[in-house]
């Protein structure tokens, strides 16, 4: 459904499962409504201020009038194959899953047409982007920049076009050519290191510590090193044929997972702070 957010015209399409899924797993569906579950289950005893709702969900409880925990169960028990017909047959065009299940190539519906700012639901029709929630968090974000000592380089991820997803590394298509598993590291930083490009550094940071070989370029700015994204796959368990022969690390091995910013409780995945050691040579073959 998100890729609509990217279309040009409105269309629906229903593609069912390609293949069953085994009695002993759970759909991600699963997964994430049993925990939502449990999580309101623990939290039903402290009673929230209804002043606290979200603006859709108290606009929902008025206008159906469903009370919290039967609103939780319909969300929460209904398949998404269920949730997405209730959303079809309470549209305009009258569609449904069945009616799509007719027609495998999907239908067009027309352009898109456009519904901004009839569909907002504030008074004034603007999205207020200044709002008190991220104005009165923004002293504690700085306060929480990260504290490094003398020598330390601040850690980055990144991506490259053919990263963009860690399964894009199960692809030999996607994977050939240059190598762009190495850490990245600026040569002001390597020459005072003795770190030469190619070498094999051990990077460690609070939490972790991992062994890669260097890519020295001035595409770095002093101070910050990088580690791409979605490798370190030869891990016992790993099922990809071509992915755990790849060289690489996981950058999550030197995050923090308690260590998240306040707002949106996401993990803090950048400006890491990290020492930078040469390995030597012997050393390296040996790893």
């Amino acid at each position: 459904m998100i890729f609509h957010a990217l279309a040009v015209r409105n269309t629906a399409r229903w593609s069912p499962a390609l293949f069953e899924k085994p009695q002993d797993a759970r759909h991600d569906w699963q997964i994430a409504s049993a925990l939502a579950l449990r999580i309101r289950a623990r939290r039903a005893a402290a009673k929230p201020d209804p002043s606290r709702l979200g603006l859709a969900k108290r606009m929902l409880h008025k206008a159906i009038g469903l009370p919290g925990a039967i609103e939780a169960q319909a969300r929460f028990r209904t398949t998404p194959k269920q949730q997405v017909d209730v959303l079809l047959r309470t549209g305009r065009r009258g569609l449904s899953v069945a009616t799509l299940a007719q027609t495998p190539g999907g239908v067009d519906l027309g352009p898109l047409q456009p519904q901004l700012p009839g569909r907002l639901h504030t008074k004034n029709k603007r999205i207020d982007l200044a709002v008190p929630l991220v104005l009165d968090a923004l002293p504690a974000l700085l306060d929480a920049a990260p504290v490094t000592t003398e020598g330390d380089l601040l850690l980055v991820g990144r991506r490259s076009q053919r990263d963009g997803n860690s399964w894009m590394h199960n692809l030999p298509r996607l994977t050939s050519g240059r190598p762009r598993h190495r850490l990245l590291i600026h040569p002001d930083d390597a020459a005072t290191r003795d770190i030469s490009d190619g070498d094999v550094v051990e990077v460690t940071s609070s939490t972790g510590k991992v062994r890669i070989d260097t890519h020295v370029s001035d595409e770095m700015m002093p101070g910050v090193v990088s580690l791409p994204h979605g490798y370190g796959h030869a891990m016992p368990g790993v099922q990809l044929r071509n992915a755990t022969t790849l060289p690489g690390v996981s950058i999550n091995d030197l995050t923090d997972p308690e260590r998240t910013e306040s707002i949106g409780a996401n993990a803090v995945l950048n400006g890491i702070p990290v020492t930078i050691q040469l390995v030597p040579p012997t050393a390296a073959r040996t790893t």
